[in-house]
Parts: C-alpha cells; structure tokens; sequence
C-alpha cells in the first residue's frame, strides 16, 4: 500500500475531455493584470456555469493533488514498457472530497507524460488495486511515477486494452486468438461466452467427469505468437457451484501446473502439480480451499529460451511463488479449463484475462509512495462560496458553475493575486 507520501512535484496537465477545454500549462500566460470586465448570464442563479472574462486568469496545476509513486528494480535488466501494479487507498481520497467516486479524475505520468492505467478492483475502498504501463524502469534503478487527482472536469481514462499486451473480457466477441474447446464436451456440460465472460456448467456423465473443458489460446494466432517470450497470464475466475475435488488449468495445462483434487490439511488447500502421463504428482499447495470462490486470482508465468522454458504459479497477487518447474521441453500452456471429477453440478466463469510481461529473473519491481502535495489552483466565489467547478479557458476567460444566486465574483489566482466584480 502507499502511505503517508513526500511532497512531488506536479505534472504536465491532461487534456479534458470536450466540452470542457484543456487546461494550458502551469501557469497560463498573463496577459494582462488580473481584472473581471464582465460576467454572463445574469442574473447569477446556483447550478449555472457563469462565464467570466477579463485578464490575467491562471489556470495553475492540472491536477489539485499530486503524489509520486516509485517503481524500483533490483534486477540486472532495464524493464521496458513494464505492467506494474499498484494499491491505493481510494476510500480516503474520496470520502475526503479529493477524488471523483468513480476515479476518473486520477492520471499517472512519467516526465509530463501520461501513461496508460487501469482501475481494475476496488474503487472507494481501501485497497484499489490499479495496473499501470510503465515506459522504463532501469536495472538496479527507480522509475518515479507522479499520480494526480482532484480534478472534476477530467474523464475516465482507465482501460485494460492499453496497459496489457492482451486483454479480453469476451465482451464484445472474440478475439481471434482464442479457441472454444468443445472436443471434450458432454452432453451435459456446455462452455460459452455471455454477460462478459466464458462460462463453463453443467453435470458430466460417468464417462466424461475427467474430461477438461474450456477454452484454450490459439497458438498459432498471431496475438499470440508475437508475444515476448518471458510473460504473465492472469485470470479471474468465479466458482460458484461445484465440489472441492475437481481440476483448474488457468494458464498453464495438465502437463505443466494445475491445482486438483480434494483440498487437504489445515487449513485445506488444493494441491498444484501436474500429470505425469500416469499419476498426478504433487509440486506444491493452492490457497484454493473451498468450493465456491469469487473474485478469484491465478498467474501463470512463463518464460521461454529456445524450447526450454520454466514456468511458476501464483495467486491473488501475492509475490509468493506456489509452484515453480523449470527446463520444460515445450509446454503446453494458454489453457483454461475446469475437471468436475464429480457427477454433480457444477459453474465456473472465466471473468477476464490479461497477459502482461515478466522478466526471466523474476524479479518483479516493488513499488513505494510519497506524501500527497496540494497544488495551488486558481479559485472562485460567489459571494464569498466557492465554485463548484472552474474550467480556465485562457488568460482572458474562465467559466465557473455557480453553487448559489449571487452579485458579487471574487477571483483568486494561484500567486495569491485577487480581484473582485460586483453586478
């Protein structure tokens, strides 16, 4: 998590989205001493956006709030064009009027620069978790990342499509590198997309309780085969009916990880391993326990040098490692699929799935926050109550929604300069 930050400073300013204008540089230029010469409609009613003309407006810093967040690497290779995940305590920001309830105000930048996020759990709580697309993140070295919010006229930007090199919630049909697998199928089990995501059900026979069904990456597809040798799969995965003795592939396949069979010790957690052609062998546990889970996250990693390849399984986003093989001849992986090994009814859902990279040491960056600054903003009244809203168009106009009937402007520039207009 990212407490009690360091003061940073603030980045170049994000465009807004139309109507509102981008705001300009901070500050904006002075053309003029500041002065109103005329305000328009009147008279002043609450919940109108008053335009305000005159001279010298500044438009201040893009972003009320700012923050750096900083990836560090302790590896010994640059991390490029990095998927970093961070966590952040929204529920404060929010409820302390810092922030939009839906987020759409935050932006992420390196250099001036915005990079793509993705406000993927956990909006207004405690922990949201939020993927960022880091440019360069250098060997034994810090990328510093500033974070801004606070500004209600800026539009959502968040979108999983543009952080990760993959990203499918089977929403709007599917992609083409992706393969029903209905070769295994009974008559009683059926695996489609709807509502946003692959949903496999139903009771399989006596004869096909062992058979996998799902959906698996068609390797052949060119999304998939241009992909970096050294990836992350993740998976979200709701199981909501089902018993607890049944076998998951997300990401991986029989033959290199799974977690199977009826959870065991205390407290009871699925085995991870594989089958070896004739036995499953046990290489590890899952925190998977019991039967019914939402919300649930698995990683699979690969990384790939010629055909050898070492693979790993993790969960939640924990950095702890589950399971681990290495010097794989060719593995099958890009399978998610689900086993009943049972007779009775069962669903499990595939919500969505991202493939992001890693790195062959797998060491992944670890991430650290600053103290939250406030930046100056150029402030207006009526009648003595602050604005609901201000947009600074230019030096020579501003628009402000009125949040009462008034006579009197007052405006504020971030240097402190102020003058007042009276109708």
């Amino acid at each position: 998590h990212l407490h009690d930050p360091s003061p940073s400073p603030s980045p170049s300013p994000s465009p807004s989205p139309s109507p509102s204008p981008s705001p300009s540089p901070s500050p904006s230029p002075i053309e003029g001493s500041l002065r109103i010469t005329r305000v328009t409609p009147t008279p002043i009613e609450a919940g109108k956006i008053i335009r305000i003309l005159g001279d010298g407006f500044q438009q201040g810093s893009a972003n009320p709030y700012t923050r750096n967040i900083l990836v560090s690497n302790s590896g010994s290779q640059d991390l490029n064009d990095y998927q970093v995940l961070i966590r952040i305590n929204t529920q404060a920001l929010i409820a302390e009027g810092k922030m939009q309830t839906n987020g759409r105000d935050m932006r992420f930048t390196v250099n001036g620069t915005n990079i793509p996020y993705w406000i993927q759990s956990g909006i207004n709580t405690p922990v949201t978790r939020i993927w960022l697309r880091v440019p360069n993140i250098p060997a034994q070295g810090t990328a510093a990342i500033t974070m801004g919010y606070g500004n209600p006229v800026l539009g959502a930007q968040s979108n999983p499509n543009n952080v990760f090199l993959l990203y499918n919630t089977f929403g709007n049909g599917q992609l083409p590198g992706w393969i029903m697998d209905f070769s295994s199928q009974s008559p009683g089990v059926t695996v489609e997309k709807t509502g946003g995501a692959i949903l496999i059900k139903g009771t399989a026979s006596q004869n096909a309780m062992f058979n996998s069904f799902g959906f698996y990456l068609n390797q052949g597809a060119p999304e998939i085969s241009n992909l970096p040798p050294d990836i992350a799969i993740d998976s979200e995965v709701d199981i909501n009916r089902g018993t607890s003795r049944g076998k998951l592939s997300a990401g991986g396949f029989d033959g290199t990880i799974a977690a199977y069979d009826t959870p065991v010790g205390t407290p009871p957690q699925k085995r991870l391993g594989f089958w070896n052609g004739g036995a499953w062998e046990n290489i590890g546990s899952s925190r998977l326990g019991t039967t019914n889970v939402v919300n649930k996250i698995f990683t699979f990693s690969l990384s790939r040098q010629g055909s050898s390849a070492n693979v790993a399984w993790q969960e939640d986003y924990n950095p702890e490692v589950l399971t681990q093989r290495s010097g794989l001849n060719n593995p099958f992986w890009g399978y998610f699929n689900y086993s009943p090994w049972t007779t009775q009814p069962f669903q499990v859902k595939f919500k969505w799935i991202g493939i992001r990279r890693s790195n062959r040491e797998g060491i992944e960056p670890t991430v650290a926050g600053t103290a939250e600054t406030t930046n100056s903003q150029i402030q207006v009244f009526f009648d003595g109550t602050p604005a609901t809203r201000v947009w600074v168009d230019n030096a020579r106009q501003i628009r402000a929604t009125a949040p009462l009937a008034a006579t009197t402007i007052r405006v504020v520039n971030p240097n402190g300069e102020s003058t007042t207009f009276s109708l």
